[in-house]
């Protein structure tokens, strides 16, 4: 059945003063290469004063400031400002002009274009789901990136018809990155029976944390980037896009074992890292059960870390790989280890925290051959539909969790198209015949919730000139 879209609710103005730390930030985040953390929260801490109705917005008041997008442009900052006033106010047209302007100011920032399609609909009947993010000042980075993918594909629906003749409505919602005020948020989003779904949050902790929440409320939650196998089969109502752990351990030892025929190899990883621990354990199993050996685990986060002696006993104990799973606050030791290894060991890395723009920069020369398994590389089809559209909807590239929110998207479409209700889009997303068109092919989900498909390979290369801006950039392989 079509849900009747409700007016703005009583939702306290605010304005979230957000930092994005250094200039490169904004640049890899124009340029689609972007520092991501899967798993760990981002451990800020949380403002008491701040309300879960403070938290969510359909365009009534701003989430992402300027700061957070990384640019000085106060002619954007005021068209924006006068977009979610007018909204918050009922006029609708006003809004809509005013979100226009702030587009043609600056054409990067999603959360105007999601403002700008709600207010295209005004207060007419439409399909409402929920996008979380986190958004503080380690975060917004992250939930810039998949508020694209959700943004562009809310406006391509929306500019076709809608989905049955109804528009998508999307409600942004701020989940910190906390399992507890994502807890808080999503109990207050779900009694609200127009929201028929949920899309979002960036790390594991927080999707583990929030799922029962999600079964007792009868409501789906497709994940675009969470990736531990804890999630697989954790609820009947959470799906994601992304391979998990498992199969992000078997692409890094396959890679080793069957394309750079290594037998022996070391990881190193950080033990007080979830995320880090978790994929660090699918590798070791995965290259144990293919024939291969772990010859040393080295321990990142340890107080008597000495990259050149452990790079020196790699070499004396014969091994010819070098796998590195740091957490964010372990990736300068990581790409120590990098530099001091000069391109002796085969490198691989993992994709929350060394598909970056900072292992480009930091370790330059010494990384170039250095393979990492990821879900998406805009350089794989470039002249694909969705990279063309995406590049002249935000006038920059975009990176493989915009990718994946749009695929997110693109399966939650359809199964409100098969059944508009909370229950029904359940129903059709667990289908043994569901499909839904991706970004890189079908869209179909295993019995566990997650999505049926692999990974590809990078490789760090020279390149001249290079999307970075470093000499370097990341290059699909053939495998």
């Amino acid at each position: 059945m079509v849900r009747r879209s409700k007016g703005p609710p009583p939702i306290v103005y605010i304005l979230i003063g957000l930092a994005i730390v250094g200039g490169g930030y904004w640049f890899f985040n124009r340029q689609g290469e972007t520092d991501t953390e899967s798993i760990t929260s981002s451990g800020s801490t949380p403002d008491p004063a701040v309300t879960e109705e403070s938290r969510i917005s359909a365009g009534e008041h701003i989430l992402i400031s300027t700061d957070a997008l990384g640019i000085e442009n106060p002619a954007f900052g005021s068209a924006k400002q006068q977009g979610v006033r007018a909204l918050a106010n009922g006029e609708f047209e006003q809004a809509a002009q005013a979100f226009r302007s702030a587009r043609q100011l600056y054409r990067n920032d999603p959360e105007t274009l999601i403002y700008l399609n709600n207010a295209e609909i005004g207060d007419g009947s439409a399909h409402q789901v929920a996008v979380l993010v986190p958004v503080d000042v380690n975060t917004a980075p992250f939930s810039l990136e998949m508020l694209r993918g959700f943004a562009q594909a809310q406006h391509e629906v929306n500019q076709r018809g809608g989905i049955n003749g109804e528009p998508l409505k999307l409600i942004v919602a701020d989940d910190n990155d906390d399992p507890n005020i994502a807890r808080q948020v999503i109990s207050e989003l779900a009694t609200n029976s127009d929201i028929l779904a949920v899309m979002g949050h960036w790390s594991s902790q927080v999707t583990l944390a929030v799922a029962p929440i999600y079964a007792d409320n009868q409501l789906v939650l497709i994940s675009p980037v969470s990736t531990s196998p804890d999630i697989s089969g954790i609820s009947d109502y959470v799906f994601r896009i992304i391979p998990n752990n498992a199969i992000v351990g078997r692409t890094m030892a396959d890679y080793l074992l069957s394309q750079a025929s290594i037998r022996n190899m070391i990881v190193a990883h950080d033990p007080t890292s979830q995320y880090s621990q978790s994929l660090k354990t699918e590798f070791v199993s995965a290259v144990s059960a293919r024939g291969g050996q772990v010859v040393g685990e080295w321990d990142l986060s340890t107080s008597g870390f000495r990259p050149q002696r452990l790079i020196q006993d790699a070499l004396d104990q014969a091994a010819g790989a070098l796998t590195l799973i740091p957490s964010p606050d372990t990736v300068d030791r990581a790409l120590q280890l990098v530099t001091v290894n000069q391109r002796r060991l085969q490198l691989v890395g993992d994709i929350g925290n060394l598909y970056g723009l900072k292992t480009l920069e930091v370790s330059g020369q010494n990384a170039v051959g250095m393979v990492l398994p990821i879900p998406w590389h805009i350089q794989g089809d470039p002249n694909a539909p969705f990279v063309q559209a995406s590049r002249q909807l935000w006038g920059a590239d975009v990176n493989w969790a915009t990718a994946m929110a749009y695929d997110a998207s693109q399966a939650l479409i359809e199964a409100i198209a098969q059944a508009p209700s909370r229950t029904g889009i359940q129903q059709a997303l667990a289908s043994d015949t569901f499909e839904a068109e991706g970004v890189q092919g079908p869209i179909r989900f295993t019995p566990a919730g997650d999505r049926r498909g692999g990974l590809q390979l990078v490789e760090v290369q020279p390149a001249n000139p290079s999307r970075s801006g470093t000499g370097y950039d990341f290059v699909p392989i053939s495998q």
